[in-house]
């Protein structure tokens, strides 16, 4: 592991109902911009009182165990990087506080096309491992290569090829 990167433990559910109403739920815009066959990903958040820009580099070590660097951005350092090719997706996160946890639940897609991703970080392995999920109707996919960010991404997203 580099010097300046952390550990970071997460599981994933995919929600086929969701129990919360997330109109209620504190929410903030993402947009995410994957750069392809890299562990690269550029981040915009914001919600009605900031606006914050990361650089992050996430790499799996083990399914639920990543390495993550970021690089905390100015909006005029996040404009000036131009890919050949990039991965956008846009998705809102909605944070829900409960049994000592803060889970963050992504929607991506719009319409009937709508997936749920639950998300919860926790602050070691044995945490992490010993954590029950209480949603009444969910699959965890933690383990799910087809839902790791760049996946959703292709799958909800948009394909920008532009000639340096």
């Amino acid at each position: 592991m580099n010097k300046f990167a952390h550990l970071e433990w997460e599981r994933k559910f995919r929600l086929n109902t969701v129990e919360f109403d997330l109109m209620t739920m504190p929410g903030k815009r993402i947009t995410d911009i994957y750069i392809p066959n890299t562990s690269l990903r550029l981040r915009r958040m914001s919600d009605a009182n900031h606006i914050a820009y990361k650089l992050t580099k996430k790499i799996s070590m083990v399914p639920g165990e990543n390495e993550l660097t970021t690089i905390y951005l100015t909006a005029s350092e996040f404009s000036v990087f131009n890919f050949a090719e990039m991965v956008l997706v846009e998705k809102t996160r909605y944070i829900v506080a409960s049994n000592h946890h803060n889970i963050g639940i992504d929607e991506y897609g719009t319409g009937g096309q709508k997936v749920f991703i639950a998300e919860i970080e926790f602050s070691d392995r044995s945490t992490m491992e010993s954590f029950t999920p209480f949603f009444a109707d969910h699959v965890e996919v933690t383990h799910s290569i087809e839902y790791n960010g760049y996946e959703l991404a292709l799958r909800f997203g948009k394909t920008i090829t532009r000639s340096l």
